[in-house]
């Protein structure tokens, strides 16, 4: 739609009286999830600076944005970022981009903190010829992210997800019976062997571990800490590495990567592939790699909110040895977990029964045999972390436009919408182009050399860099 300079029909468009376009959010009465908030937002300074309402010149590179804030509780599935340019404009070729800025309040001052379909971890360019038909554009808000489609016209809308998990193992060992405890979770049941597990917009650096009871003490070199980046990343990639010494009759069982024990570390990490086999360290110390209590579970949480970890200790009084499950493997039946993601809170522990440990035959040649392991509740935990964050859910989409050569001053306006399975969010912006803000190139050098020449300004013709001034009489 176009309008010349002094023909605006103010109100008409949301337009204030000092001629600032105000950005409408639109809910029908009565709708069942909130509709998130719509900005359309252009910059003709490189994106320096974001305004409702640009004036360029003709010929002009000008960036647009179509910011969205779900600030629900929930992934909105099936939705589309659709606008239209106005008549005249040409859009970029390669220029449209898919971004998460999730600390992004203000869109008018965004954030540097953001990840984009364009960086190594995500999807790569769009499929211009997908989204855009002529000037009409329909895009998903997550094309390209979290290992989506780069040409999805429609998907998840994400809700705003806390920056970190900061998964704590903490190892403790009792000497005297040469046996190894693990927990990775905050217990009620026995804090003094809990560990700090938890989601945080900050980084965790320093495990956080109790103090050890029972004659039980922790023990640093299977302890560590680390802080599994959730922003842009769909999967938890959960690896279980279990490792056994036949000579001690005894099990240690890691979940994440250790720069404290690099030989009993396990892959755990997040990412948009799902990992699909268990990446375990080779042991050290006489402790070699148990497969069958090792595996990888991928966890989906770009449509879940809930981690729901459950943390199950087995315990052999035979052998006073423990060992740890956080999954649930079919090379280990009778010792699962049943650790899941999840939109709901899962705070009931599900452990399976136990039974005779199958040990690999490599450990019953060293003297371990076949045990009976059953639950042991005191070790045991279950938490539901909580990975949402309604105060980190902004992103926007972005391409640039050329604008077109027009005359006299005119007034462009632009229309942007967040449609789909959720109450519409509609917004809107200007860009008014005026010929009177471009000087042709060929115009200002002869206008730049005329004034030289009145004030007989010349290079002195020895080489010198020492400019002469001469009168001509003016």
């Amino acid at each position: 739609m176009v309008f010349r300079l002094g023909l605006l029909r103010r109100g008409a468009l949301g337009v204030s009286a000092a001629g600032t376009l105000i950005a409408l959010t639109l809910a029908p009465a009565g709708s069942a999830i909130a509709a998130p908030d719509s900005s359309l937002l252009f910059s003709v300074d490189g994106g320096l600076t974001w305004a409702a309402d640009v004036e360029s010149a003709p010929g002009a590179t000008v960036l647009a944005r179509i910011w969205y804030d779900n600030d629900t509780p929930d992934t909105i599935p099936n939705s589309s970022v659709n606008t239209l340019i106005p008549d005249g404009f040409t859009r970029v070729p390669g220029s449209t981009k898919t971004c998460l800025s999730p600390s992004t309040s203000d869109p008018l001052h965004p954030s540097n903190e953001e990840v984009c379909n364009t960086d190594p971890t995500q999807g790569g360019n769009l499929n211009e010829s997908a989204l855009w038909s002529g000037n009409s554009l329909s895009v998903s808000p997550t094309a390209g992210l979290f290992g989506l489609p780069v040409s999805d016209t429609s998907g998840p809308l994400a809700m705003g997800k806390k920056r970190y998990l900061n998964l704590h193992e903490c190892s403790y060992f009792s000497g005297s019976a040469s046996d190894h405890v693990t927990s990775v979770l905050p217990s009620a049941m026995s804090p003094a062997m809990t560990a700090g597990t938890n989601t945080s917009n900050a980084a965790d650096t320093a495990a956080s571990c109790g103090a050890g009871t029972g004659g039980y003490l922790p023990e640093a070199a299977n302890t560590d800490v680390a802080a599994l980046g959730l922003l842009g990343n769909r999967y938890l990639n959960m690896h279980q590495c279990s490792y056994f010494s036949g000579s001690a009759s005894d099990h240690v069982t890691s979940v994440l990567p250790s720069a404290m024990s690099p030989a009993m570390t396990a892959g755990t990490n997040t990412s948009n592939a799902a990992d699909t086999a268990a990446s375990c360290g080779a042991g050290t110390g006489g402790y070699l790699p148990e497969v069958v209590n090792t595996g990888i579970t991928p966890f989906d949480l770009l449509n879940n909110r809930y981690l729901n970890m459950h943390q199950c200790s087995y315990f052999a009084d035979s052998g006073a040895d423990h060992f740890l499950s956080v999954l649930s493997l079919s090379s280990n039946p009778p010792f699962g977990s049943s650790t899941t993601a999840s939109d709901t809170v899962n705070n009931v522990l599900g452990c399976a029964p136990g039974g005779a440990a199958q040990l690999s035959a490599p450990f019953c040649e060293m003297g371990g045999g076949s045990r009976a392991f059953t639950p042991e509740s005191s070790t045991s935990a279950v938490a539901a972390l909580d990975t949402l964050d309604t105060a980190r859910s902004a992103g926007y989409v972005q391409f640039s436009l050329n604008t077109p050569t027009v005359d006299e001053p005119t007034i462009f306006n632009q229309e942007a919408n967040i449609s789909g399975q959720l109450s519409s969010a509609t917004s809107s912006g200007t860009i008014s182009v005026n010929p009177e803000l471009a000087v042709p190139l060929l115009e200002g050098l002869s206008a730049a050399l005329a004034t030289l020449l009145s004030f007989g300004l010349v290079r002195n013709l020895r080489g010198s860099e020492t400019w002469t001034v001469f009168s001509r009489g003016l």
